[in-house]
């Protein structure tokens, strides 16, 4: 029993600190956008499920496994998978991730809809179910959080903007409190001579500071692609490696904090052509 709630503390802790209360930070995966400093509300993906839904409006059908490893401690690791599946001139996204431990876990399931509006404009809406898991409670205390998202695509250069949970709602059980804040995200990105891609966003919390986010990718071969990019409001630094082989697509992703040391991170997602 100590040895659990020894770990349920940690975790508890993690969240306080690195997380803030923003559920949606605490799920945050894909390998590729932690690369970037995850500057990626702007960014074209399937993997957007994860962030701007409005950046998987257009694309063909994909589905794919992430997992996430905080510090290299077991207790902070984050398993997702999710699946787009075109339907007409939509997309539908789906999506599951789960945090922690048999002590304690927070889980979270999505569900929404992105569509091209025209040929610049692309837009998506996602309602999140978030659940907490404590082993000594049998209760299963959730929430329903919206998250909207619109992206504008300019011939090399892309702005995008997210609204996530614009309520700001919060899950409570017994004495421990999460809280979901509002968080709004803008940001921009713009690719030169179709091999080096610069980003950057500024990434804003209820009641709480704006953190700028930056990274750059280039595009050593047509399958490999280099990444780095930095997070100033938790001080991480991210490098990484993407590498398409057809329709599969692998990315590897290690970030850094000064005290903490490294966090890995890895995508594995199939994409039909």
């Amino acid at each position: 029993m100590q040895h659990i709630l020894r770990k349920q503390l940690l975790i508890i802790l993690f969240s306080c600190l690195f997380v803030s209360g923003a559920g949606q930070e605490l799920f945050r995966v894909p390998a590729a956008f932690q690369a970037v400093g995850n500057a990626s509300v702007s960014l074209k993906s399937p993997l957007s499920v994860f962030s701007n839904p409005a950046g998987a409006a257009s694309g063909a059908l994909s589905a794919g496994i992430l997992f996430d490893n905080r510090f290299l401690l077991k207790d902070l690791s984050t398993r997702s998978a999710f699946l787009v599946l075109p339907v007409q001139n939509s997309r539908f996204l789906l999506s599951f991730s789960q945090f922690g431990n048999d002590g304690y876990r927070e889980t979270k399931i999505s569900a929404g809809l992105a569509r091209q509006l025209s040929p610049v404009l692309s837009a998506g809406l996602q309602f999140q179910y978030f659940s907490l898991f404590m082993a000594e409670n049998d209760r299963r205390p959730g929430t329903v959080l919206a998250d909207l998202g619109v992206r504008l695509q300019l011939s090399d250069f892309s702005l995008g903007l997210q609204y996530f949970n614009p309520y700001g709602l919060s899950v409570c059980e017994n004495t421990l409190v999460v809280e979901y804040l509002s968080v709004i995200r803008v940001g921009v990105h713009k690719t030169f001579q179709e091999v080096f891609l610069l980003t950057a966003e500024l990434f804003a919390e209820q009641s709480a500071t704006v953190e700028p986010r930056v990274g750059i990718q280039y595009l050593l071969k047509k399958q490999l692609s280099l990444r780095c990019g930095v997070e100033t409001q938790y001080g991480l630094f991210s490098l990484g490696v993407g590498y398409t082989h057809k329709n599969v697509c692998t990315d590897l992703t290690f970030s850094y904090h000064q005290y903490l040391g490294l966090s890995p991170s890895f995508t594995l997602y199939f994409q039909r052509p």
